[in-house]
């Protein structure tokens, strides 16, 4: 297991920033375009000046400099079984942020990823 520990921290900064990306956008979309995009110059036209999808466009910047950061440090093999993790972030941010439920196949599915990364994560040590 790599123990750059910096290296670390900025992957799971990583991680929490790309999630809270998705969730911004998801709730800004939903304030844009209540039934869903149907017409996307007028989205733009409502959107562009809304300052939370410009923060969530700077985390998501933030994300990609951060993992390539991190990936620059860490082993590929060992960085991307981390990134199978922002899937259940964002699944609990959801569930907290915007009120979305979740089934328990979602929860059983979200169970399989954090079980498969935490054993990719063992076998790297060994």
């Amino acid at each position: 297991m790599p123990t750059n520990v910096t290296a670390m921290a900025v992957l799971l900064s990583s991680l929490v920033s790309g999630a809270l990306s998705q969730v911004l956008i998801k709730w800004r979309l939903e304030v844009h375009a209540p039934g869903g995009v149907s017409d996307i110059r007028a989205l733009f036209r409502s959107a562009i000046f809304d300052g939370w999808l410009w923060l969530a466009f700077a985390f998501l910047l933030t994300a990609a400099a951060l993992w390539y950061f991190a990936i620059s440090r860490l082993p590929l093999s060992f960085a991307m079984p981390f990134a199978s993790l922002m899937t259940p972030l964002v699944i609990l941010l959801s569930t907290m942020g915007l009120n979305e439920q979740i089934t328990p196949h979602q929860m059983a599915a979200t169970a399989v990823i954090v079980a498969g990364a935490l054993w990719l994560s063992i076998l790297q040590s060994t």
